[in-house]
């Protein structure tokens, strides 16, 4: 466990007692075509894998799910509470992570001025922006979802980062990077 600027963060593994808290988060943050089955993410907790939870005290704040391979991390879940967000726990925990990870990559939902949630994949944008994230120029499309990738820290390669989700997800993601037009 360490703590972090009142923040408390705590690994999660399948003896986790508030897994249940984090199971539904899970389930409310992310739309289902974007969840990998919860049992499957517990089944790949390894030396590549980290789940971490985030409490402020008592209160649970969120969690991040990150795969790592050649020094490059990938922030696959990161999710704060509905009801404490914009409230800086997220910087604070992205703080936490880029002084633990060499280089963090994420994918985004590309910029659309005409899909329906077209504020929201702004907001993300540039809260990841402010808070270190540069633009590779890299994306991908998966499952007919356009992506961008956001890398923050050194040593981004794009090699290793298509070598990660493939090995990651046992071939499932086995996806072309193509540069894009930001």
């Amino acid at each position: 466990m360490v703590i972090l600027m009142n923040l408390k963060v705590v690994t999660i593994d399948k003896n986790y007692p508030n897994l249940n808290d984090i199971k539904q988060l899970y389930h409310e943050a992310f739309p289902r075509n974007e969840r990998a089955p919860f049992r499957s993410l517990m089944k790949r907790l390894n030396q590549q894998t980290d789940f971490l939870a985030f409490y402020d005290e008592d209160l649970f704040v969120g969690f991040t799910y990150l795969v790592t391979m050649h020094d490059l991390t990938y922030l696959f879940y990161f999710v704060v509470d509905e009801p404490l967000r914009n409230k800086g726990y997220g910087s604070t925990i992205l703080t936490y992570l880029e002084k633990h990870y060499a280089c963090i990559f994420i994918d985004i939902e590309v910029i659309d001025a005409n899909a329906p949630n077209y504020n929201q994949r702004l907001r993300r944008k540039e809260f990841y922006l402010r808070n270190g994230f540069k633009e590779t120029g890299l994306g991908y499309s998966f499952f007919k979802v356009d992506y961008e990738i956001l890398a923050c820290g050194e040593g981004f390669n794009s090699h290793h980062a298509h070598q990660l989700f493939y090995d990651f997800t046992h071939g499932l993601m086995n996806i072309e990077f193509t540069k894009i037009t930001i």
